[in-house]
């Protein structure tokens, strides 16, 4: 979904801006962590883990386009280079932050604490967007 997703995402966001596609799809990736969390089976969970992809592929895009829209020469590299370290540290502590989850408090706990982290993603988009860069960006 996260592949699709972001086909879909890129010309979104290029005739919309980024501000609201980059903030929906925090919201995206919560409800679908929350769902997950909550999901009385598999279907549910299936569901569930299909907006997590639809949301992150969204914040993905949205992502890349900014460090584009924002910065050039070093500044672009510098900024993809922590982009890229930050992707690729992820799948490395994802498995092990998760088996401990797991073994302390159920696999639930994983979806809340990604219910955890999206939010505060959320709240440094709307500090970051809205109040920080907001006299700088046009959308």
């Amino acid at each position: 979904m996260l592949g699709i997703g972001q086909l879909v995402a890129g010309p979104v966001s290029d005739a919309v801006g980024r501000r609201g596609p980059l903030l929906a799809g925090c919201v995206i990736f919560v409800a679908g962590s929350v769902l997950a969390a909550l999901s009385p089976g598999i279907g549910t969970l299936i569901a569930a883990r299909l907006l997590q992809g639809a949301g992150g592929s969204l914040v993905v895009v949205v992502a890349n386009s900014s460090v584009r829209d924002l910065s050039s020469g070093e500044g672009t590299t510098k900024l993809y280079a922590l982009m890229m370290g930050v992707v690729g540290i992820a799948p490395i502590l994802a498995p092990t932050i998760g088996g401990y989850l797991d073994v302390a408090f159920g696999w639930r706990s994983v979806f809340w604490l990604l219910t955890g982290l999206g939010a505060v993603l959320i709240v440094g988009v709307l500090a970051l967007l809205w109040v920080i860069l907001a006299p700088y960006i046009a959308d």
